[in-house]
């Protein structure tokens, strides 16, 4: 079962002409559902229009830092990525589900 909360956006942060990081503020009480292991991915749900979108993307900070960013490359004809790159800001929301994979870092794991 999918489980999504409306996050709010922390910050917006221009990486490249085409391309955003989006920042999200954990609450207190939900910190521990949105804890991850290096390698996971949260799936974002966004209304446009009136359609329903989608987009998974990889978490790219660090478990340790206590924050939970996602990278946005905006692509041609992209529906979701042209409206994070050109419209979204500090302070809007959006739906974001628990982190999933299981394509992680384990460092405890034995090194091959």
């Amino acid at each position: 079962m999918s489980h999504f909360h409306a996050l709010k956006i922390a910050a917006v942060d221009r990486l490249t002409p085409n391309a955003v990081a989006l920042t999200f503020d954990i609450p207190g009480n939900l910190k521990e559902d949105y804890s991850f292991k290096a390698g996971q991915y949260i799936t974002l749900k966004f209304t446009l229009d009136g359609k329903e979108l989608r987009r998974a993307y990889s978490i790219s900070s660090p478990p340790s830092s206590g924050k939970l960013t996602v990278g946005i490359k905006k692509m041609d004809g992209g529906t979701f990525s042209v409206y994070a790159n050109e419209q979204l800001k500090a302070g809007d929301s959006i739906e974001v589900m628990f982190p999933e994979g299981r394509f992680i870092f384990d460092e405890t794991s034995p090194k091959k």
